[in-house]
């Protein structure tokens, strides 16, 4: 069977016995729906790729302890939803407000208005 055919419970098995190839194997098969999941979710491409990149990472860490309880792609579409999330957590931390923004170091507000000469 050529190594392109493989099951993904196959790969998962190899590169939990440190199979690096299988694991880049498992990743190119799954890489171009896990971007059309990740874009659906965040409509934008730079978004995707970002959660897309940290979805992979997770799954490299987590493999080892990948049982098999449910389909692979289960449980890839789970941690890319998370990986979504989180970009979202991390977003809403860096709303600041407009004063807040034009606070200088002494605590006063410094606006800039236009001239109207």
């Amino acid at each position: 069977m050529s190594e392109r055919f493989l099951s993904d419970e196959m790969l998962i098995e190899r590169a939990q016995q440190g199979d690096r190839s299988a694991l880049d194997m498992l990743i190119e098969k799954h890489e171009t729906r896990a971007y059309q999941y990740a874009y659906r979710l965040t409509r934008n491409s730079e978004e995707a790729c970002d959660v897309v990149a940290d979805a992979f990472v997770r799954v490299y860490n987590a493999l080892p302890n990948f049982k098999g309880q449910s389909a692979f792609t289960t449980w890839l579409y789970r941690i890319l939803t998370n990986c979504f999330l989180d970009l979202r957590k991390k977003d809403k931390g860096r709303v600041i407000s407009l004063d807040a923004a034009l606070q200088t170091s002494e605590g006063e507000f410094e606006r800039q208005v236009e001239s109207s000469e």
